[in-house]
């Protein structure tokens, strides 16, 4: 059971890492922006629109399996999950949370530009 308990545990920092490796390809927008014109920017910038809406939910979703996560391997492991054991006890925890509202902040500058 341990086994299936730390891969449960794993598919947050994957999932995390396919994320980031997104939002370094979404930040390139910056630079593009730049260099086209004309039509080929406006379907870029619906591109560019687009994948950051998906990237807004992408981080809500790991963010959700972060908590799923924890309570599975609670319950592997303890065979019972408290609502302590759900509570972020260390800044990596309170981080992704707060990682959550600079992405709703994010979003929102996005969606007014």
């Amino acid at each position: 059971m341990e086994v299936v308990a730390t891969a449960i545990i794993l598919l947050h920092p994957l999932s995390a890492l396919a994320v980031i490796w997104l939002f370094i390809n979404q930040r390139k927008w910056r630079q593009k922006s730049t260099i086209l014109k004309g039509s080929e920017r406006q379907k870029e910038l619906k591109n560019h629109e687009k994948n950051g809406n998906k990237l807004f939910f992408y981080v809500i979703g790991v963010i959700s399996l972060a908590f799923l996560s924890k309570i599975f391997y609670f319950q592997i492991i303890n065979g019972e999950v408290g609502i302590s054991d759900l509570i972020p006890n260390h800044f990596h925890g309170w981080a992704g949370l707060l990682g959550l509202g600079l992405m709703i902040y994010l979003r929102h500058l996005g969606l007014r530009a």
